[in-house]
């Protein structure tokens, strides 16, 4: 009665979530705390006042390409008058640079200028973001500013338990409609049922099940049609300890990915991973990673 309660309440003061966040519990459980064929260094620091400075820096090694990913991004916010500013620069040689404005032109709407520059190639790219947040609806839309416009739009309502979102991605020269996709999940005190179908030929859903406060379990499952086969998977995460979890995962392959992080202390935490075949050995698959996360 209690967790109905609180998960009603939720439900009554927090907005919607992106079309792109439909269904995330479930797909975090499956994509996140695994490095898997890496080794991979995050540090984020914030710094100020309120924390309107925040500099992060990240390191990814490949072990089988033996390759070197750096990425190094500084954000600057101004809270009084709703404004970020990002800079982003990785190893590729590509900068970013995002301004963000909200609630100042209009309260609830946030609008975002992104560009990007290639050292390598001198080529450029530009989008201009909007969201707009109302108490039961999200609004979000990028349309391409540089080359083909393309459009992307989406929107999120909330009727009861239930969200509701539709996507459609549009080439604005051509006035073709490229793509349209429908997402409805079902956000219950301990489930969220996600199901989805994109452009009318794949089909797919997820679960999320949270059966005690240590441990979340989940299962995703799409189909594309004209495809023999569907494809399937499950995960689950267990808290042993407030400062220890482990995760796993297979899918209808039978690759399994086992990962755990342990928390050294607020700032410190440490995960390793091992993904191995159930059906061979010798197949490739079998990798290892690590990663080590520092915040302050």
């Amino acid at each position: 009665m209690f967790l109905a309660r609180f998960r009603r309440l939720i439900i009554l003061t927090m907005t919607p979530p992106s079309y792109a966040d439909l269904g995330k519990a479930a797909r975090d459980l499956f994509n996140k705390g695994h490095n898997i064929g890496n080794i991979k260094l995050d540090i984020t620091n914030k710094t100020g006042y309120n924390k309107e400075y925040e500099i992060k820096t990240s390191a990814t090694h490949d072990l089988s390409k033996e390759v070197l990913g750096t990425n190094f991004d500084f954000k600057y916010k101004v809270q009084e008058y709703g404004v970020t500013f990002t800079e982003s620069l990785n190893s590729n040689n590509t900068l970013k640079s995002v301004f963000e404005i909200t609630d100042q032109l209009s309260k609830g709407l946030k609008v975002t200028l992104e560009g990007l520059y290639s050292f390598k190639d001198e080529s450029r790219k530009a989008n201009l973001k909007t969201e707009y947040v109302k108490p039961n609806l999200k609004v979000n839309s990028n349309l391409s500013l540089l080359g083909a416009p393309i459009l992307d739009t989406s929107a999120v309502t909330e009727y009861k338990d239930l969200l509701i979102g539709v996507q459609a991605i549009a080439d604005v020269s051509k006035s073709e409609v490229k793509s349209t996709n429908v997402t409805i999940s079902r956000v219950l005190p301990q489930f969220v049922l996600t199901a989805f179908l994109n452009n009318g030929n794949v089909i797919g859903g997820s679960i999320f099940h949270k059966p005690s406060s240590t441990v979340d379990l989940g299962v995703q499952v799409n189909y594309k049609v004209g495809d023999e086969n569907a494809t399937y998977g499950l995960a689950a995460k267990y808290d042993v300890s407030r400062d220890l979890y482990v995760k796993g995962k297979i899918n209808n392959s039978s690759d399994v990915v086992v990962s755990a992080t342990h928390k050294l202390n607020n700032e410190i935490s440490l995960t390793g991973s091992s993904q191995f075949s159930l059906l061979s050995a010798s197949n490739g698959k079998n990798k290892i990673g690590f990663g080590i996360e520092y915040s302050v």
